[in-house]
C-alpha cells in the first residue's frame, strides 16, 4: 500500500506545479521503501511536458555531498536550458562574491576551490549566504522550467540540504513542487535536528506531512561507508562543516587503527580534514585531540 500512497503523492504536488506557490510535501512511511520502481518515477521521467522532473534517493551507508541533489540539478538544468557563462548566472543571482570560485570550479570541474579562507566568526553568515544562493538559483531557474522534484530518505540528507527545504519552504513559489519522502523509523543526526524541526513544524501546520503506511523491509546494517575523500572535501568548500564533522566522527576509530597498519597518505588527508571541520564547528578539543595523534 506505500507504493500506493506514494504515488499518490508524487501524482498531487505534479498536477499543482503552476497552481499553489506552498507544494512541498513530506510521505512519511515507517522502515524501508525505494522508490526506484513506482510507477509515477518512471511516468514523469518520460513525460515530454514543460516540467523539469528529477527523483534521489540517499543511500545508506554513502558519505553524501553538501546540497544533494540541488547542486546537480542546478547544473543540469543550466547546462541543458542556458547558454552563457555560468559566472554571469552567479552574479545574477547575487552569489555572495567570496563564494563564486567554489561554486564556479565545483561546476566546471566537479572540486570545489576557494583561494580565500573562511574566518570562523563569518562560518554563521557564509553558511546562511550559501543556502540563499542554491535556493536562489533554483528560484531563478524555475522560471525557466517548473521544477518537479521527489527526494526519498530524506531523514539521512545533509544540513545544507534540508535548511535549502526550509528556505523554500519560507519563500515559496508555485514553480517549484517537492516531495519529501522519510522513514520515520529511522532516527536522524544530532547535527541536524533543528533544521529537520522547522521544516516538519511548517510542514504540519500547513497539513502537508502524509503518513502513508509501514512496509515489510527493514534496515540492515549500514555501517560501513563508502571512503571519498573527494566529497568530503567539496562539502568542506560548501561549509557544511557539521557534515565532514558527523562522518569522520564515526570513522575516526577506523581510519586511525587503519593508518597504524598501513601507513598510507591518505590518511592523514582524512585527518587534516577532520581537524578543519572541528575548528569551524568550534569542537576545539576534538581538533587539537586529532592533531596530537596524526
Amino acid at each position: 500500500m506505500v507504493d500506493k500512497f506514494y504515488n499518490g503523492v508524487i501524482e498531487q504536488v505534479y498536477d499543482q506545479i503552476g497552481k499553489t506557490d506552498k507544494n512541498i510535501v513530506m510521505a512519511s512511511y515507517n522502515n524501508e521503501f525505494s522508490v526506484k520502481e513506482l510507477d509515477n518515477i518512471k511516468r514523469y521521467s518520460e513525460a515530454s511536458d514543460n516540467v523539469f522532473f528529477a527523483w534521489y534517493e540517499f543511500e545508506y551507508g554513502r558519505l553524501t555531498t553538501a546540497f544533494d541533489p540541488f547542486w546537480n540539478i542546478i547544473c543540469d538544468m543550466y547546462q541543458t536550458y542556458i547558454n552563457g557563462k555560468f559566472e554571469d548566472f552567479l552574479v545574477e543571482c547575487e552569489v555572495y562574491q567570496l563564494q563564486r570560485e567554489t561554486l564556479c570550479s565545483y561546476y566546471y570541474t566537479g572540486v570545489c576551490k576557494r583561494s580565500e579562507g573562511v574566518l570562523l566568526d563569518e562560518v554563521a553568515y557564509e553558511q546562511t549566504r550559501m543556502v540563499e544562493s542554491v535556493a536562489t538559483m533554483l528560484q531563478k531557474l524555475s522560471k525557466i522550467r517548473p521544477i518537479m522534484l521527489v527526494i526519498n530518505r530524506f531523514q539521512i540528507a545533509s544540513r545544507s540540504t534540508m535548511e535549502v527545504v526550509s528556505y523554500l519552504l519560507q519563500n515559496p513559489s508555485n514553480r517549484i513542487g517537492i516531495v519529501l519522502g522519510a522513514n520515520e523509523s529511522q532516527r536522524r543526526k544530532a547535527y541536524v535536528a533543528h533544521a529537520w524541526e522547522e521544516i516538519i513544524d511548517v510542514l504540519k501546520n500547513r497539513n502537508q506531512v502524509y503518513h502513508i503506511g509501514t512496509t515489510g523491509v527493514f534496515l540492515g546494517d549500514t555501517q560501513e561507508e563508502e571512503l571519498t575523500y573527494q566529497r568530503l572535501c567539496n562539502s568542506v568548500k560548501l561549509l557544511d562543516y557539521e557534515l565532514v564533522f558527523d562522518y569522520m566522527s564515526i570513522q575516526y576509530k577506523k581510519f586511525r587503527a587503519a593508518m597504524l597498519e598501513e601507513s598510507q597518505p591518505i590518511y592523514i588527508s582524512f585527518f587534516m580534514l577532520y581537524v578543519e571541520a572541528a575548528i569551524m564547528t568550534k569542537n576545539f578539543s576534538k581538533a587539537l585531540e586529532v592533531i596530537a595523534n596524526i
